[in-house]
């Protein structure tokens, strides 16, 4: 099993990142950390990987597993999180 791959990408040092941060930490305590990887990218400190994960809008949490690569865009909730561990299609 791949593990899975998260990266937050946040802009600064604002309520908003660090509410994003904070739910994404949360939903990670308690689970294997064999089974997941967590980076957090400030787009204003690392535009080259802005650039390269074609990121448009803040926060987006990208996952990246062996069913490929999803993304969220905007407030980070605990469905969206829920969905990025259960494996279910986003979106819905």
């Amino acid at each position: 099993m791949t593990p899975l791959r998260l990266v937050l990408f946040v802009r600064g040092n604002t309520p908003r990142s660090a509410s994003a941060i904070r739910a994404v930490k949360g939903a990670c305590s308690g689970r294997s950390s064999d089974a997941r990887s967590l980076q957090v990218v400030d787009v204003c400190q690392e535009p080259a990987l802005v650039s390269q994960y074609n990121i448009v809008a803040t926060p987006t949490l990208l996952t990246i597993g062996e069913a490929g690569e999803r993304r969220w865009v905007g407030e980070v909730g605990e469905a969206q999180l829920q969905d990025c561990f259960a494996g279910e299609p986003y979106g819905q």
